[in-house]
């Protein structure tokens, strides 16, 4: 190669000079090529100025290859051919059909909306091949699940610290509400704020959780630290805890506190609420299969919810 060259060969200028040195005529090549013969004799010039050797030499109107250019042509067309299936296979990969998608989620996402998601996604685009597969954990599972590649998509909130290589797609929020055994004095509330639940005892999710930092976040903002009496990683832990007296949660507004013997009521403070989101890694192939799924959620998801 030439030292201080202005330019680098191109991959346009290599497929170029396959097909002169295969038709053996900048006329005929030019046709294929689909450019002026200007344009394609410039480019195998600016080429053999890049190599500085010549590749043709000129025998009436055809050219054919030099002793350089057929040495030239092995390598440039196992490349070009290599190049060629790979750009096949990523295609196939992009277009295709069936296969296991694996969706992470929090629990209460993966119950109330992942199986509404699949079923409608089956009966309006009538993708019967492709199966689904879940992980149910709190945020930090869901993402390290998508960042790692176990997972394809994940559905939880946002998560300090883990946002790095991810995209996120917001899909809705929950309204955050306090949570108290059935029965409980406060429970009369219209609503609650922090100063009036100061002195409950209090059950929190675990620092995994993306609520775990909103209360956090709210604690600081208001200088009021709640007792913690245990910390817990899933919605259905911390139901369980707060339907046996051992303290209240502030959790999002879900249908899955109806099923629990608890009482809510509505938190008044700056951030009442969490929002959720669709996220998927930035550094994975996302294959076809993956990308109808993700745009089908992401063009429903308000008729879904």
């Amino acid at each position: 190669m030439n030292e201080g060259r202005d330019g680098e060969m191109t991959l346009q200028q290599l497929r170029y000079f396959i097909v002169v040195a295969e038709q053996e005529s900048y006329s005929k090549a030019a046709v294929s090529c689909r450019v002026s013969q200007p344009s394609l004799s410039y480019a195998i010039g600016e080429l053999e100025k890049e190599l500085n050797l010549p590749l043709f030499s000129k025998q009436g109107r055809n050219v054919h290859l030099t002793e350089y250019g057929r040495a030239f042509y092995q390598y440039v067309s196992q490349s070009i051919d290599m190049l060629d299936e790979g750009i096949h296979f990523l295609e196939s990969k992009r277009k295709q059909k069936g296969g296991t998608i694996t969706l992470a989620a929090i629990s209460s996402i993966q119950i109330r909306l992942l199986p509404k998601l699949v079923a409608e996604y089956r009966a309006v685009v009538g993708d019967t091949e492709t199966k689904f597969d879940f992980i149910t954990g709190p945020e930090k599972q869901v993402i390290e699940s998508v960042r790692e590649g176990r997972a394809a998509l994940g559905f939880c909130g946002k998560l300090k610290g883990y946002e790095g290589d991810l995209a996120y797609e917001k899909l809705g929020q929950d309204e955050l509400v306090v949570v108290l055994p059935k029965g409980h004095p406060l429970a009369k509330k219209e609503s609650l704020r922090m100063e009036d639940i100061a002195n409950e005892i209090f059950v929190a999710y675990s620092s995994e959780c993306g609520v775990r930092q909103i209360l956090e976040r709210i604690q600081r903002s208001s200088g009021i630290y709640l007792p913690v009496v245990a910390e817990l990683p899933d919605n259905a832990l911390v139901l369980n805890a707060v339907s046996m007296r051992h303290g209240i949660s502030i959790m999002a507004k879900t249908r899955e506190l109806s099923i629990h013997d608890v009482d809510i009521v509505p938190f008044e403070c700056e951030e009442n609420y969490r929002e959720n989101f669709m996220i998927w890694s930035n550094q994975n192939w996302i294959p076809g299969n993956v990308e109808e799924f993700r745009s089908f959620v992401k063009k429903n998801i308000k008729h879904i919810l």
